[in-house]
């Protein structure tokens, strides 16, 4: 029984009397380091008073509001949102924070750590900070950092855009602003990590500065930059434009690796498009934006209705989320031809969308927009079950041999439904040995282990699997090795002009060997000409896709097409 009573007494909570209290009081309020403690709303409970004075709180008046140091401070979001993940996986937090002295708004430095606790049944978070300003070298060294985005080295968005509102100010005429995006910069830190990234952004800043003679240049976010200069001419402002454009043509080396970038650019004249820094890059960005509806390595300049555009693309977006309901979206089927045979062996499905209103829209135009805005999961199944269906109907017309290559999208292929939903629908219903999926290889850059376990469990139902677009992004041959695909997908921008670029030469033959050496098909899209289907058949790939032997054809016109002779 006396046991039983002591294990009894040991679970109670501990009680404090004012005595004990005013003498934590009095400790903490001693101490050289700033004490605090939030709710389970991360909102301040309590501070000592070295923590009112690093803050530069003179009175304890922020009590119920949540810090920020913790929330809304110098970093961007995605810091506070990394520190406050690790604090619910780890309990613990500790790393330097940048924040601005509430009494005369100058920049400091402090250490914060914080643990999570338990007060009863309410989640608690003690933090502890002391102020590291000054074991920064100089104040130099702060005045640098203040303005400069250590990714890239060059001006950070806040200071950039306030050097730009100056030179405005000081120029008053002939002032272009140019707003560029980086595509595909993602891939480098999601494979080598962001030390690599910064690395490469780094030298894209330099080519940068180099192009326009100056540094008049900041950075605006992730992938993206401003530049600003004073021109003589329009001629003037498409020169700096393409040998912006030509500097990326140059690989970027990451790791032994050679890593091709695109970029695309908007362009805003000062006066005409704007006569703030803000109103600038708006439209400059507008412009980079309608760019982007060409090709990769383009420029635009903008135009007064180019925002109009953000209104019609809304209306686009509530069109296609109707468009199967009104059954709009159809499918058409592009041969596959093995030229050796001189025989159709495939089709690749692709979808196309007739709009009651708009006529044809061409999938280059609906498909990123449904990709960005979650659109996609329901249009890929719509495209699965109808190429199911369409399989079924091959069968019948005694095309039992021909393959079908069927695009998955990256939202897709990383989407955990994919699995249960690809096996309901084709499950016992078609030979899915004739069934190829094209998978792009940026679909599988972000978890290369879950996106082999997701390969395996297609393969474990039968399915082939390609890699669309081959050689346009990255893809490792360590990773290469583990995938268990079946073909490679040269894309079409390696064909168009192999004649009579090297590069593009090199690029093809070097992807043929790797085939070679890892058994793998190859087929080649985008052949539109004798003279281009020769050379690729001369270089070792029989496999042919493209309008020299056929357009894309609804389902009746493809039969036709496979039970004809090729002739040529």
């Amino acid at each position: 029984m006396m046991r039983l009573k002591k294990r009894k007494l040991k679970n109670k909570r501990v009680k404090f009397t004012k005595v004990d209290r005013r003498f934590i009081d009095l400790l903490l309020n001693s101490t050289s380091e700033g004490v605090f403690i939030l709710d389970h709303h991360k909102s301040l409970v309590y501070s000592n008073k070295r923590y009112l004075e690093i803050t530069g709180n003179i009175s304890n008046n922020i009590t119920g509001k949540i810090p920020t140091s913790v929330s809304s401070g110098w970093h961007d979001n995605g810091f506070y949102k990394r520190m406050w993940e690790i604090i619910d996986v780890n309990g613990f937090w500790e790393d330097e924070v940048w924040d601005t002295n509430k009494l005369d708004n100058s920049l400091y430095v402090m250490n914060q750590k914080l643990l999570k606790y338990r007060d009863g049944f309410k989640t608690k978070y003690l933090g502890i900070i002391s102020d590291v300003t000054a074991k920064l070298q100089t104040l130099q060294e702060l005045h640098y950092l203040e303005r400069i985005d250590q990714s890239t080295n060059v001006a950070n968005r806040f200071f950039g855009e306030k050097k730009l509102n100056e030179f405005i100010k000081e120029k008053r005429e002939n002032i272009a602003v140019i707003y560029l995006d980086v595509n595909n910069f993602s891939l480098i830190p999601e494979t080598f990590g962001h030390k690599q990234g910064d690395s490469v952004l780094k030298e894209i800043a330099f080519r940068l500065i180099d192009c326009i003679k100056s540094e008049n240049i900041f950075s605006f976010g992730l992938d993206r930059f401003v530049l600003y200069f004073t021109y003589v001419n329009s001629e003037d402002i498409e020169s700096r434009a393409f040998e912006i454009i030509d500097s990326f043509y140059e690989p970027f080396n990451v790791k032994g690796n050679d890593f091709f970038l695109s970029v695309n650019l908007g362009i805003a004249l000062y006066n005409s498009d704007g006569e703030t820094s803000e109103e600038l890059i708006r439209n400059a960005d507008s412009a980079m934006q309608e760019s982007r509806k060409e090709e990769f390595n383009t420029f635009c300049f903008y135009e007064s209705n180019m925002n109009e555009s953000v209104v019609e693309q809304f209306q686009l977006i509530s069109d296609l989320r109707k468009s199967i309901e009104r059954r709009e979206l159809k499918m058409v089927y592009q041969p596959q031809v093995d030229i050796l045979k001189n025989k159709t062996v495939g089709a690749e499905a692709l979808i196309r969308w007739e709009n009651r209103d708009r006529g044809f829209v061409s999938p280059t135009r609906f498909i990123p927009i449904a990709e960005k805005k979650g659109l996609m999961t329901p249009i890929g199944e719509w495209v699965l079950r109808n190429s199911c269906n369409q399989l079924e109907n091959w069968k019948e017309n005694n095309l039992r041999e021909t393959t079908m290559a069927i695009n998955i999208s990256g939202v897709q292929f990383n989407d955990k439904r994919l699995l249960p939903l690809i096996r309901n629908i084709f499950y016992n219903k078609v030979d899915t040995s004739l069934i190829e999926l094209e998978i792009t290889e940026s679909a599988f850059v972000d978890d290369i282990d879950l996106s082999i376990k997701t390969m395996y469990g297609l393969k474990d139902m039968g399915f082939k699997l390609a890699i669309d677009d081959f050689g346009t992004g990255f893809s490792s041959l360590s990773y290469l090795k583990r995938f268990p695909i079946d073909k490679l997908k040269i894309d079409k921008s390696f064909i168009e002009n192999i004649l009579d670029e090297q590069g593009n030469i090199a690029i093809v033959k070097s992807i043929l060997n790797l085939a070679q050496n890892l058994d793998l098909k190859v087929i080649a899209e985008g052949v539109e000409t004798v003279e281009q289907r020769d050379f690729i058949k001369n270089l070792g790939c029989p496999l042919i896709q493209g309008f020299y032997y056929s357009r894309p054809l609804d389902a009746k016109e493809f039969i036709l097409f496979h039970n004809d002779k090729i002739n040529k």
